[in-house]
Order: structure tokens, then sequence, then C-alpha cells
């Protein structure tokens, strides 16, 4: 009798301890779940960034190469201010549902590890939509600049810098800031077996 007790006991003991090892085999797999899902939706952004980038260009060549304001170079920069814009907007819903499920990551208990992962990710996510939101900004700034030029028939290019440099001084930080979190992220990655 006392010997079955003890063997009761003890299988007690041993079911409660794979139901606590169980319990965090499921939310590490749950978080790995949500962390997949985030990176499935957080792809679409990188493809964003590259058209926001080749925009960008695509504006300072045309700029570079027109000899006066027409028309039609205020045109094409207000073009390009538009799909700007619709690339951040696009951007920016793709950053908030990749988000979500790295947010998922953070309710979770016993996973610090993939939290960090998480909170990790979020930050650069917050910093690709400020950069997409200066390259807008930027545009902006050429458009006005172009229309008042096309008025006036000057730009005031003094004016014009001091709008621009800061906002080419931001992103060049921000730049530096992804390119840190994405090497400590990727730390991350080769730990966790992502």
């Amino acid at each position: 009798m006392r010997r079955t007790r003890r063997i009761t006991a003890i299988l007690m003991v041993t079911v409660a301890l794979l139901a606590l090892a169980g319990c965090g085999g499921d939310e590490e797999e749950k978080a790995r779940q949500y962390i997949d899902s985030a990176r499935e939706e957080a792809k679409s952004i990188a493809q964003k960034q590259l058209e926001i980038q080749r925009r960008g260009e695509e504006l300072n060549k045309y700029l570079e190469e027109s000899s006066s304001i027409t028309l039609g170079t205020v045109a094409a920069t207000e073009e390009l201010l538009k799909k700007l814009t619709e690339l951040a907007d696009v951007t920016s819903e793709a950053a908030a549902a990749a988000r979500a499920g790295y947010e998922k990551v953070l309710e979770l208990e016993g996973v610090e590890e993939y939290r960090e992962y998480a909170e990790n990710r979020i930050e650069a996510l917050e910093l690709v939509e400020r950069r997409s939101e200066l390259a807008v900004q930027f545009a902006s700034v050429y458009s006005k600049a172009l229309a008042t030029g096309l008025e006036t028939g000057q730009i005031d290019e003094a004016a014009l810098r001091g709008q621009v440099e800061p906002l080419v001084a931001e992103r060049d930080s921000i730049n530096e800031e992804i390119e840190d979190l994405n090497g400590q992220a990727a730390d991350l990655e080769e730990q966790l077996d992502l």
C-alpha cells in the first residue's frame, strides 16, 4: 500500500513536470509561428523600400538633368510624390501586419529570447516606417520648391538645402540604426535557429 502511494506520488510529480515542460514548448512553438508569420508579412516591406529608394534616385537624376523648371518638371515631381506616398502607405500597412505578429510574441511567457527578437524587429519596423515618411517629405519639399520656382523663375537653393539636409541626416541615422538592429537580429536568428 505504501509502495503504491509512493509510485502514485512519483507519477503525479512526473506528470506535473511533463505538463510544465510541455507548456514551455507550446509557448515556444507559438512564438516561432508568430515570428514566421510576421517575417512573411515583412518580406513585402523590403521590396517596397527598394522601390522607394529607386524612385528617390529617379527624382534626383531627373532634377540633375533638368536645366530649367517647367510644368513638366513640376508634374513629374508631383507624380513621384504621389507614388512615394502610395508606397509609404503600403509599407505602413505591411509594417502594422508584421508588428501585430511580433506583438503576439511579447504576450507569451517563458520565451525571453523570442521576445528579444520580436522587440528588435518592432523597433526596426518603426524605423522603416519613419524612413518611408522621410522619403515622402523629401519629395514634398522638392515638389513645393519646384512649384514655387515655376512661379518665380528661381529656386532658393539655400532654403531648399536647409529643408532637405535635416531629412537626409535623419535618413542616414535611421539607416545606421536599422543596420545595427539587423545585425543583432541575425545573431538572434542564428541562436534561435529561425
